[in-house]
C-alpha cells in the first residue's frame, strides 16, 4: 500500500528552537534527540481525539469539505549528510469519508497545505514529500503504463498500482 513521507528539517521559530534547547539541557541530550522528541509530542498532540476527531481529521476533513477519517501516521526519523531530522510517515494515500466508507486519495495539495500549516504552528521547517509504494488496482480501472510502470488515474492524479 502507498505511504506518504513528509520531510521536515530543524525547529524554525522561537519558540521550537527555545523548546528544543530546554529539553537537551534537562534531559542532558542532543539538540537532534530533543528536537525529535519534540517532534514526537507534537505528533501524539494533533492525533489526540476529541469527539471521535484529532486535529489531523479536522484539518483533512475542512480539506475536503466532508467528514474523513486519517490513516495512522507515525513521527520517525531521517538521516541527512549525517544529521538526523523528523519526518511524519501516513500509512495509507487515502483517507476514509466517515459516512460512506469510500477512499479518497490526497492530492499533494492537501499534503502540502498540512504541512505548511505544520510549519507555522508547530515551528519544524517542511522541506518536501514523497510517496512511496504502490496502490492496488481496483476492479474496471484503466491500467497507464508511464516511465515503465503501470499507473491508474484516481481523483485527479496518477497512482503507482502493483
Amino acid at each position: 500500500m502507498a505511504k506518504i513521507n513528509l520531510y521536515f528539517g530543524n525547529p524554525c521559530n522561537e519558540w521550537a528552537q527555545e523548546t528544543v534547547t530546554e529539553i537537551a539541557i534537562n534531559n542532558d541530550i542532543s539538540m537532534g534527540e530533543a528536537a525529535f522528541m519534540l517532534f514526537q509530542k507534537l505528533i501524539e498532540t494533533i492525533l489526540r481525539k476529541s469527539e471521535d476527531q484529532n486535529s489531523l481529521d479536522t484539518h483533512f476533513s475542512w480539506h475536503f469539505d466532508k467528514s474523513v477519517s486519517v490513516p495512522k501516521i507515525a513521527a520517525r526519523s531521517y538521516v541527512k549528510k549525517g544529521s538526523t531530522y523528523p519526518m511524519i510517515v501516513m500509512s495509507k494515500g487515502y483517507v476514509v469519508d466517515k459516512k460512506t466508507f469510500s477512499q479518497i486519495p490526497v492530492k499533494d495539495g492537501a499534503i502540502l497545505d498540512f504541512a505548511k500549516r505544520f510549519e507555522e504552528e508547530l515551528g519544524f521547517e517542511f522541506l518536501e514529500f514523497r510517496r512511496t509504494g504502490k496502490e492496488r488496482a481496483k476492479a474496471g480501472e484503466i491500467i497507464y503504463i508511464l516511465r515503465n510502470k503501470r499507473h491508474t488515474y484516481r481523483s485527479g492524479c496518477f497512482v503507482e498500482i502493483m
